[in-house]
């Protein structure tokens, strides 16, 4: 499940935002309804996101679209020299040739990992994974990646394991993440992850505004979308879109 995902200098969002489901003790309105337990934590089963038209909602959930897209199909899409399907934050000239920032905290089953990467739209400049195990309340580095001197550092921790990080550094493209390459390359923690973003975490996004709200009230209607145990991340616009807030 996510814990919060945050993204900077991405589309029309400059500065680091943070959606954030974690649940605040000093809110009480709701808080049976709404909350659930997940190793631990206490987490938010709805979120809503209030504001003008054109003030950059839906761009949230882009952004959230967009990472699953990259970290799912940079190992296996992009060629070298492509570039990334990234868009910066264009209101400001300085943006353009800075890297946007994109980072997730999330559990899959009983661990939880923070996992995030710095990009250009013409390469990956910085990536990490973290992981806090079962029983334990300190994360772990299981990797680093970093660009030294132009070349790519990549740095393995404990809790990796027996994995040949010289070898699938070779196989890494500056414009590919290595968690993608070692889930292609069959390395379990990675095909872990790869699994939940691919299976568990499903993102309605739909560009239509006049289904918007169609499409949103069939998937819910639909018991194996409600009673599964799947991220369910579902855009809908303002009232004068839809008819009713986000």
């Amino acid at each position: 499940m996510i814990i919060k995902f945050s993204i900077e200098n991405v589309l029309s969002i400059k500065d680091r935002q943070t959606l954030d489901l974690s649940s605040v003790k000093t809110c009480k309105e709701r808080s049976l309804e709404n909350t659930f337990c997940d190793n631990g934590l206490t987490l938010l089963k709805s979120v809503a996101i209030y504001g003008a038209n054109a003030s950059g909602k839906s761009n949230i959930m882009a952004a959230l679209r967009d990472f699953k897209n990259l970290i799912l199909n940079s190992a296996k899409e992009s060629q070298s020299g492509e570039n990334l399907r990234l868009m910066p934050f264009l209101l400001n000239p300085k943006n353009q040739d800075e890297p946007s920032s994109f980072e997730m905290e999330f559990t899959i089953a009983e661990d939880r990992y923070r996992y995030g990467f710095d990009a250009t739209r013409e390469k990956v400049i910085k990536e990490w994974l973290f992981k806090t195990p079962i029983g334990k309340s300190k994360e772990s580095a299981l990797y680093l990646r970093s660009v030294e001197k132009e070349e790519d550092v990549i740095t393995p921790g404990a809790l990796w394991g027996d994995v040949d990080i010289n070898g699938l550094k070779g196989k890494t493209r500056a414009n590919s993440l290595f968690l993608s390459v070692c889930a292609a390359w069959a390395v379990k923690e990675a095909e872990k992850i790869i699994r939940y973003f691919g299976d568990d975490l499903k993102i309605l996004f739909c560009e239509n505004r006049n289904r918007r709200e169609d499409e949103t009230t069939i998937y819910l209607k639909d018991s194996r979308n409600t009673e599964s145990k799947t991220d369910i991340y579902i855009v809908l616009q303002s009232e004068r879109e839809c008819g009713y807030g986000t």
